[in-house]
């Protein structure tokens, strides 16, 4: 079920679009909606912006009509996918085909404002016992949400869930007992795109370093779609899976021309820090967090980081936490307990 209507911000400065957000499905990446924004933007300059000099006729061309051939479009299409997420290249992919059958994922927005949840006396066990998933049920999901940001039904069962990129964050919350309008704009799925460069170098050479990480440990690494929890509300997309670990992926854009001893031996707030001469986890970091929280999704022993440059690549083995497991509890409570109230007021 689309919404009408999506609250969409972006920031220009000197001509540049500084960041941008949009509140819809694909606001984690580059949605049309930001694209027809700055399009407008762009055509429709107030008066009063412009220096006092004529108005010329920026839409002065004749186009020429030509019938395109559905071969073309799935070629430019294509020759889009290389060139990294583009609003253009969302707009060409093909639809969905959710059967019934194959999508077995509640929908919580559905759940939260339909007639049944609102009748019922006990509203968070019946929400409990409607989100609630079978292992089979979540072997399927994972698979049918392969391909994950290129794949709209990985969209769609993310939504409103709390993923493990988050956890850390609401974990913080938890031991500070302070929630900020700013979490729960975080997890509703108002996503700011201020490092857009960072965030598309990263999926750019993503599978770079997941090549070579192949190469020198002899193993194939398989993707994945998401893992969600037996109670359906959190959910972790590992960047691949082997054999009984997960793998994960950094390709940091601050350091992408160096060498990481050299750039991270003084630095404590990275995701892995030198120890004894050895790369170790930083503990305190929420990344720690997403880590322990995929390999408790994925039901895995450990974790391969793969941290990668242009002229450098780091592996870190990171180990289950089996003192961890009390975070899901914590977890699941702060979603019936905050995010729910929260998505009620209006802000799913």
């Amino acid at each position: 079920m689309k919404k009408k209507s999506y609250r969409v911000e972006i920031s220009i400065f000197d001509g540049q679009i500084m960041s941008s957000s949009c509140d819809c499905p694909r606001g984690l990446d580059t949605c049309h909606h930001m694209c027809a924004i700055a399009f407008f933007v762009h055509y429709n300059v107030s008066i009063t912006d412009l220096a006092c000099s004529g108005m010329f006729n920026i839409l002065n061309f004749k186009p020429i009509s030509n019938d395109i051939e559905e071969i073309h479009i799935t070629a430019f299409y294509e020759d889009l996918k290389e060139c990294g997420p583009t609003g253009f290249s969302w707009l060409l992919s093909p639809d969905p085909i959710i059967n019934s059958s194959d999508y077995e994922t509640p929908n919580i927005k559905n759940i939260l404002f339909s007639k049944e949840f609102h009748l019922t006396k006990n509203k968070n066990e019946y929400l409990k016992q409607k989100l609630a998933l079978t292992l089979d049920a979540v072997l399927k999901i994972k698979d049918i949400t392969i391909g994950q940001i290129d794949n709209p039904l990985w969209l769609i069962t993310r939504k409103n869930r709390l993923t493990a990129s988050n956890f850390g964050k609401v974990l913080r919350a938890h031991r500070r007992a302070k929630y900020p309008p700013s979490l729960f704009k975080t997890l509703s799925g108002t996503y700011n795109l201020h490092v857009i460069k960072q965030i598309q170098w990263g999926r750019n050479n993503e599978k770079v370093a997941i090549s070579a990480f192949e190469k020198l440990h002899s193993r194939s690494v398989i993707q994945s779609g998401i893992w969600l929890s037996l109670s359906g509300v959190l959910g972790a997309s590992p960047d691949g899976i082997v054999e009984d670990a997960v793998v994960e992926v950094k390709c940091p854009y601050k350091y992408r021309n160096n060498k990481l001893y050299d750039a991270i031996k003084n630095e404590k707030n990275y995701i892995i820090t030198i120890e004894n001469g050895s790369y170790i986890i930083n503990k305190n970091h929420d990344y720690y967090h997403q880590i322990q929280g995929k390999l408790y999704m994925c039901n895995k022993l450990k974790c391969y980081l793969i941290v990668w440059t242009c002229i450098d690549i780091v592996i870190v083995m990171i180990e289950k936490d089996l003192q961890w497991i009390s975070n899901i509890n914590i977890l699941e409570n702060f979603f019936f307990d905050k995010f729910v109230p929260y998505l009620l007021a209006g802000s799913v």
